[in-house]
């Protein structure tokens, strides 16, 4: 019965999206004709586009794909047909008319356009994949302009770091293809999940991919500023600073420590600096490279995080005493080495070698799950 139901329920969507297809190409037509009367001007708009999406409450890109169909419509009646009848969606039409323009407009084209080559693909293909088939066909029919749109792409890219009001940081960009493509390379294979105790939604991964991976890259430049009370971790300290940004908390600190380079300044009464000392390196290169070669990766068990993906850890943290030999050290990823730090989980090795790992109290264990986004972009 369930089955029938959903059979019965799935054809009258399928029957009201055709409607509404239809009802989108009507729209379309209507206007591409407003957009060339001309009258924005008269209405103080600067553009048809900025006249239609804010007379029609629209978004900027859903006002160009319906321009390009109702520009269209007429030079590609076979696909008009076949999305009236239900045989493509109105998602397609708006890349076969896209192509066609792109492709009537640009002065290097050998080919024709061929409207009933791209329709047979669309009515086979979902319209995801009928995109990278637009655009094969495009640079088939014109390669050279393909280039120079190619070039036009890269000119607008842009990328922005922003603070927002709650002290987190909005990062916004457009990439070109090859940068994208570089950028989703390196990050996808380190933001599948740790196991079936990472609660981590899909985006705090791909963040926490990033972090890694420029961790990986090179070696952090972030001077944060603590007082020694801060770094022995006494109650009253105040937290740490990092320039540009909100304090942040003690454990957040301890793990930027483990691996950063020290340098003391001494402040008198009146926070003018008295004394420099030198910079000291914790761990020492040939201890890191040591400690690279002896645990291969993050040590986490069931963590397959190569070396060079992982920072030191100290099981006793060198400023409560702990040593930075080699054997109170071990490497941690990104992600484990937050859960040790801000996490609350515990690790230790045995005189074997052998890591336990202990998770913390449930009302301590730091979820990261999905949650409410109050900061707004400042």
């Amino acid at each position: 019965m369930r089955l029938v139901q959903s059979s019965a329920l799935l054809e009258q969507a399928r029957r009201r999206r055709i409607r509404i297809d239809r009802c989108e190409l009507q729209s379309a037509v209507e206007l591409a004709r407003l957009a060339a009367s001309g009258e924005h001007e008269e209405f103080g708009f600067a553009t048809a586009v900025d006249w239609l999406r804010i007379t029609l409450h629209m978004r900027e890109g859903d006002v160009r794909d319906r321009l390009f169909v109702g520009e269209q419509a007429g030079h590609v009646p076979a696909s008009v047909a076949a999305m009236e009848a239900g045989e493509i969606g109105f998602g397609h039409l708006v890349l076969i008319a896209k192509t066609r323009r792109a492709l009537v407009d640009s002065v290097h084209q050998t080919l024709s356009f061929d409207e009933l080559q791209l329709l047979a693909c669309a009515r086979e293909e979902s319209v995801g994949r009928f995109y990278y088939t637009c655009e094969n066909y495009r640079y088939a029919c014109d390669a050279a302009g393909y280039a120079e749109g190619a070039i036009g792409q890269h000119l607008l890219r842009e990328l922005t770091i922003r603070r927002r009001r709650d002290g987190m940081s909005t990062l916004w960009g457009r990439l070109d293809p090859v940068a994208a493509a570089s950028l989703r390379s390196a990050l996808a294979p380190l933001a599948r999940r740790q196991g079936k105790d990472d609660h981590r939604s899909f985006k705090q991964r791909l963040h926490d991919a990033m972090t890694e991976r420029l961790g990986a890259a090179q070696e952090a430049r972030i001077n944060i500023t603590m007082s020694v009370e801060t770094l022995a971790g006494l109650k009253g300290a105040p937290a740490a600073e990092i320039e540009g940004q909100p304090p942040i908390a003690q454990p957040t600190s301890d793990r930027l420590s483990c691996s950063g380079s020290l340098r003391r300044f001494v402040l008198d009464s009146d926070s003018v600096v008295v004394d420099v000392g030198r910079s000291r390196r914790v761990p020492s290169p040939p201890a890191r490279s040591a400690l690279d070669g002896r645990d291969q990766g993050c040590v986490w068990p069931g963590c397959e995080r190569p070396a060079s993906y992982c920072s030191p850890h100290h099981l006793v943290h060198w400023a409560r005493g702990g040593s930075t030999d080699l054997d109170n050290q071990v490497l941690l990823c990104y992600f484990h080495h937050r859960r040790v730090h801000e996490g609350g989980w515990q690790i230790f090795r045995d005189a074997n070698g052998q890591i336990t790992t202990f998770r913390p109290p449930p009302n301590f264990e730091l979820r990261e799950t999905p949650g409410a986004d109050p900061g707004a972009a400042a």
